[in-house]
């Protein structure tokens, strides 16, 4: 896969949910990652929330500029 050094991949299914607003289900799929660097993605979290948070923020301005 073209960027994904690792073999991870970002997986987003995007729901309209009512007028204005959209439901965002983010899969991170890690299954083809070397495993010392799966274990530093799955050490507690933080890494998967911030890279979480900066998807949204990018996905809430895409949209707004539509």
């Amino acid at each position: 896969m073209p960027g994904a050094a690792w073999g991870h991949r970002w997986i987003f299914d995007l729901l309209p949910d009512r007028a204005g607003a959209t439901v965002v289900i983010e899969t991170f799929d890690g299954s083809r990652m070397p495993e010392d660097k799966r274990a530093e993605v799955d050490s507690g979290g933080a890494w998967w929330q911030t890279q979480m948070a900066s998807t949204l923020e990018r996905l809430a301005e895409l949209c707004a500029a539509r």
